[in-house]
């Protein structure tokens, strides 16, 4: 694989997302599974798992590791360039744009259009990590917990991470 080729599939990642790295999620999913075979959707799963746990942005996490496994220290470089350039590109533009435009009714009204769209891509991540990491009985029931600890007793996420690590590590092995 050549490494513009890389660059082009992040770049085109990064320039068709809107709301942040877990709407990423499912364009990476059809990049990196779907289309051009990197890894099967059981080992991409695993890929978002590691980029939640590691510091820095889960999109530029999982281009860098992508990258690496394609091409080597060049490949997670080019991989991760190819994820930030156009965002940051796109960032400076809007920034000016928004500045002149943020009180217009239309970019209000565009806004409020865009939010719902981004709720649905994030809803698709949800779906395909459901699919993924509940695949045990058990799983189900320690999400519904974890979450309902999370929502209405302000039990702290890094606790929960935590223990759910701890608890499925205990009961794989068992």
């Amino acid at each position: 694989m050549s490494m513009l080729h890389l660059f082009l599939i992040f770049a085109k990642i990064a320039v068709l997302t809107f709301g942040g790295g877990y709407a990423m999620v499912p364009l990476f999913e059809h990049e990196i599974v779907t289309r051009h075979a990197f890894m099967f959707a059981a080992d991409f799963a695993n890929l978002i798992g590691l980029a939640q746990v590691t510091p820095g942005p889960i999109g530029f996490n999982s281009a860098t590791y992508v990258g690496m496994a394609q091409g080597g220290f060049v490949g997670s470089v080019v991989a991760s360039l190819g994820v930030m350039v156009p965002s940051i590109i796109i960032s400076l533009i809007v920034a000016i744009f928004l500045r002149k435009a943020a009180d217009a009714k239309w970019m209000k009204l565009l806004m409020k259009g865009v939010r719902p769209c981004v709720v649905g891509i994030i809803g698709a991540a949800v779906i395909f990590f459901a699919k993924t990491a509940l695949c045990w009985q058990g799983a189900v029931i320690f999400a519904a917990v974890v979450f309902i600890r999370w929502k209405w007793a302000k039990f702290n996420p890094i606790w929960s991470l935590a223990v759910s690590a701890l608890l499925g590590w205990a009961l794989f092995l068992i």
